[in-house]
């Protein structure tokens, strides 16, 4: 499944993990534990079958973790349960996997020109494998996965990686169910900007499920009709690229004043505004559903009803790292993942 998960600063939150201002998710460690990068991790671990990459036995010498002196925070994945190999000429493992696929999960490096081949029982089953990191791509360590066909009577499968170039590898994990998640939010957006920059930002991807977080830039620049009008546009173009695709739209949280909830002053927007938004976002949904299409909305305003907001957020809008883990439960909730 291609999943793609974009829309404002909130489709990423680098806050209470990156105090260096970052305008775009790619320009984030790919470590970091926000919800959007937690859920990609989640739909990598769950898989049954998922090993990590520091419990792989590997026939080549390596260290743990991502060997790397980027001053970008949380470069390495899964909490650095990952192996960075160095290997001279052929890397070999082996393998249990569920049904007729093997996951191998790579961080890309932007310290070596890294190229593989790799064979499964001896076949050849994935040529060229680049992982050479772009520096503006997750500090160069973008994560990289390669789906490989298996024989699906066998339990255990003898895995070879011929390394055609490159002094450095860094394998994530293994496992045997393929999720690619796309992380491309950009900070400061509203919908007219996703609408003007579609094809970059998420017609080229023809993803099969859309997390869309916006709308938090949207209450403070245009009245909630014209917000509306611009979400069914938005989600009517993603049908149109991906007619059997998911669609969920998520909300911005409240971002009212604690001691005065229901007045506007900028930047925080009361809660009676944030509602008569919210119901905008939804309307507009329903306009999908209306026409066929498998749209759903999240509101995070809800998600955090009721708590005490420092627990939750960090200034006007932005989650903390609890916020986060909130707000990631209520998403895999509503997906059923």
């Amino acid at each position: 499944m291609k999943i793609l998960i974009t829309g404002d600063s909130l489709a990423y939150n680098r806050y209470s993990y990156d105090s260096e201002p970052r305008g775009e998710a790619c320009l984030c460690g790919a470590g970091m534990g926000s919800w959007s990068f937690a859920l990609r991790d989640h739909l990598m671990t769950s898989d049954p079958a998922f090993v990590y990459g520091d419990g792989i036995e590997f026939d080549c010498g390596g260290t743990d973790g991502l060997d790397n002196s980027s001053d970008v925070p949380f470069t390495a994945m899964l909490g650095g349960r990952i192996r960075t190999l160095y290997p001279n000429g052929d890397v070999s493992f082996e393998l249990k996997t569920c049904g007729d696929r093997i996951v191998l999960y790579f961080q890309k490096r932007p310290d070596t020109c890294c190229v593989i081949d790799i064979f499964a029982d001896g076949k050849l089953v994935a040529e060229g494998v680049d992982l050479t990191g772009n520096p503006a791509r997750f500090a160069g360590y973008e994560p990289c996965s390669v789906c490989l066909p298996c024989d699906g009577s066998r339990e255990t499968h003898s895995i070879r990686i011929s390394v055609k170039s490159g002094e450095k590898l860094t394998v994530v994990g293994a496992g045997s169910v393929c999720h690619e998640v796309i992380l491309n939010g950009v900070g400061g957006k509203d919908t007219k900007y996703f609408l003007e920059n579609f094809e970059e930002r998420i017609g080229a991807y023809r993803p099969d499920l859309t997390l869309l977080s916006l709308g938090a830039n949207d209450r403070i620049r245009v009245a909630p009709a014209v917000m509306r009008r611009d979400l069914s546009e938005l989600m009517s173009r993603i049908f149109e690229a991906s007619p059997h695709g998911r669609v969920l739209l998520i909300t911005p949280p409240a971002s009212n004043l604690v001691d005065s909830p229901n007045e506007d002053r900028m930047p925080y927007v009361g809660l009676d505004t944030c509602r008569v938004y919210d119901r905008a976002a939804a309307l507009a949904v329903s306009d999908m559903q209306k026409l066929g299409f498998s749209a759903n909305v999240l509101l995070a305003r809800e998600v955090f009803e009721g708590l005490p907001v420092e627990r939750w957020r960090v200034d006007d809008i932005h989650m903390t790292r609890e916020g986060n883990e909130f707000l990631l439960r209520a998403v895999c909730k509503r997906l059923g993942f």
